[in-house]
């Protein structure tokens, strides 16, 4: 792009066309449980509805390659005040299969849980290790 389309000052923008883009390329899920499905939503200044991604299934790294070109036909100053003080959020869901809960872990709390999990991840990072040095 050339110099022509930045600017100094964001009032410089005021009256004038905009153009932006929302890109969500993938994410990465940390739980199998969530394997079932996944989708993504959002909403920006002006939209009465959520914009849904599709629902990506039997994946812990969704590839929703999803792009949005938002049009502002007129920058007003609300539209900067949106820029300069708000965001867009935006909301993972996750699709769940249920699972038989384990008594033991019932009794947990969640910092034990985490911990359990932590080790869990590194036992499994150490066995495969171990495999592959025995090749």
């Amino acid at each position: 792009m050339g110099e022509e389309y930045f600017v100094e000052e964001s009032s410089e923008l005021l009256g004038k066309p905009y153009y932006y883009k929302v890109t969500i390329k993938s994410c990465e899920i940390r739980d199998s449980r969530f394997n079932v499905g996944s989708f993504i939503k959002y909403k920006i200044e002006g939209d009465e509805e959520y914009t849904v991604t599709p629902t990506i299934t039997k994946s812990l790294s969704p590839e929703f390659n999803h792009s949005r070109v938002i049009k502002i036909d007129k920058v007003t100053q609300e539209s900067l005040d949106y820029f300069e003080n708000s965001c867009i959020t935006f909301q993972l869901y996750g699709c769940q299969e249920d699972r038989e809960s384990d008594a033991k872990l019932m009794k947990l709390t969640t910092k034990e849980l985490r911990q359990r999990e932590e080790t869990s991840g590194h036992m499994k990072t150490n066995a495969l290790t171990r495999q592959l040095t025995k090749k």
